[in-house]
């Protein structure tokens, strides 16, 4: 049985950190582009761009007037399509307000994300060495759970922030904001999960010492 859940943390923790590393090689290399791109920009410094966002986009009207016209690799003709996201720039003049939240939202970020990996470590060494049922592990579980949700909440905190400041400066015609992207609807349910399996770990340890108090 441990060799067996030994395998299945190995494969999340070899699955999350390849999302890690893709997510930062893409960040990096977006950066390393943006930055050659600004650095050939003859334009002024203040009509350079200063960043961008990425919208998640839901056409309303699909038609040639609301269409993007792109050419085809393939055949090579120009073709009509209708995006669902879109990079706009981010060269926009934030308040206060907005460096608050998404400042909070990156904390929240950072903190959940460290705090429900090192939670899991700790976890699988207890079960390893026959910690199965006990107050420690439960408390693990619903530390995993919590802290997880926390990361879930900072990064919609900084989403919505992203997509306000985007729309109040920008409109597309023919294009409605999808709010839905916004909230990570799956981390939210792996959190929920997580806490649901916490609760069935307690009630657990409540039989288990309920059990021995009866022998």
């Amino acid at each position: 049985m441990k060799k067996k859940l030994n395998i299945l943390c190995l494969l999340i923790c070899i699955v999350v950190a390849a999302d890690v590393i893709f997510t930062a090689g893409v960040a990096v290399n977006a950066s390393i582009k943006a930055y050659r791109s600004a650095a050939s920009d003859n334009r002024p410094a203040a009509a350079q761009d200063n960043g961008v966002l990425t919208l998640s986009l839901i056409p309303t009207d699909v038609n040639h007037k609301s269409a993007f016209k792109a050419k085809d690799e393939v055949s090579g003709k120009t073709i009509e399509a209708w995006p669902i996201a879109m990079i706009v720039p981010g060269n926009y003049n934030h308040g206060w307000l907005y460096y608050l939240i998404t400042g909070l939202g990156g904390v929240a970020v950072i903190a959940g994300g460290i705090c429900s990996v090192v939670a899991f470590v700790r976890f699988i060494i207890n079960v390893n060495r026959g910690e199965v049922f006990t107050t420690r592990t439960v408390k693990l579980l619903r530390t995993i759970g919590r802290m997880f949700l926390l990361a879930c909440l900072g990064n919609m905190m900084i989403s919505l922030c992203d997509t306000e400041a985007a729309m109040s400066n920008f409109r597309l015609e023919g294009y409605m904001i999808n709010y839905a992207e916004v909230v990570p609807f799956s981390e939210i349910v792996y959190a929920v999960f997580t806490l649901i399996i916490a609760e069935a770990f307690a009630i657990g340890l409540k039989m288990k010492e309920e059990q021995e108090l009866t022998i």
